[in-house]
């Protein structure tokens, strides 16, 4: 790509090759992710280096993890895209009932550290979301009903800032960058990891019932009314489904 300077990091990979492919993948495959150029990050100076040289080339960053909200934000067409896939792991402290997860970790990878000691995420529906996209994005758990919004059990956000300086922002440390990362939007710098609450759970119930949709205009008005008096410990959802004659969709659906 000749519109970046040659002084950009050699790891950034261009249209059509390896780096650049696997940097953009996207779960969604409807996304457009076609930046100018593209890297997968493992550690904060990864990180930094790539936000200097950017801002030096005169180029936006933007990010990526798993994919799964890549249809959420516009395409990072003309930008530096990072994939954000940092090492270390997740790291339960069961006596404090937290964990600290970098970017790129799915909650399937949250789930399996925390279930070791009893205790649960406010994970979503899907192992394979990313943890930090759907934190700081509005994400609604089993729990929800119970706990509220997945980022009230936030604790800690570490990120790098636009200038390449490294922050963690808490309720304790830069409260006004907490409030606007749990659920500003994004764009406040690079997330490099996250520090959640762990709740104890022995037990967890899950199901569904499915109606025909002729028999919606019966069944909505009953459920709206049923949730209002749900116990806490019961979260619920309703969906009208249009679902095409396809292999995986059973006969009756």
């Amino acid at each position: 790509m000749n519109t970046i300077s040659t002084g950009l990091v050699t790891s950034f990979g261009r249209p059509g090759d390896p780096t650049y492919t696997a940097a953009t993948r996207a779960f969604n495959l409807t996304a457009r992710v076609q930046p100018a150029a593209a890297t997968i990050v493992h550690t904060v100076p990864e990180v930094v280096e790539a936000v200097t040289q950017a801002r030096r080339a005169g180029m936006p960053v933007r990010v990526i993890s798993s994919g799964h909200g890549a249809t959420a934000q516009p395409p990072p067409d003309g930008a530096i895209l990072l994939r954000t896939e940092m090492v270390g792991g997740v790291r339960v402290n069961a006596a404090a009932r937290t964990a600290t997860v970098p970017a790129g970790a799915t909650w399937s990878d949250v789930v399996t550290a925390a279930a070791a000691h009893g205790l649960v995420a406010a994970h979503g529906s899907s192992g394979t979301v990313g943890v930090v996209g759907y934190l700081l994005r509005g994400g609604i758990s089993f729990y929800g009903r119970r706990l509220g919004l997945a980022v009230n059990s936030l604790r800690s956000v570490t990120l790098v800032l636009a200038d390449g300086s490294v922050t963690v922002a808490s309720a304790d440390h830069d409260p006004d960058l907490f409030w606007a990362l749990r659920g500003g939007g994004g764009g406040f710098g690079i997330v490099t990891g996250v520090e959640i609450d762990l709740h104890p759970m022995s037990a967890i119930i899950t199901g569904a019932t499915i109606w025909d949709a002729t028999e919606a205009d019966v069944i909505v008005p009953l459920w709206a009314r049923w949730t209002h008096d749900a116990p806490a410990e019961v979260s619920t959802s309703l969906r009208l489904m249009n679902l095409l004659p396809m292999p995986g969709v059973p006969e009756p659906l």
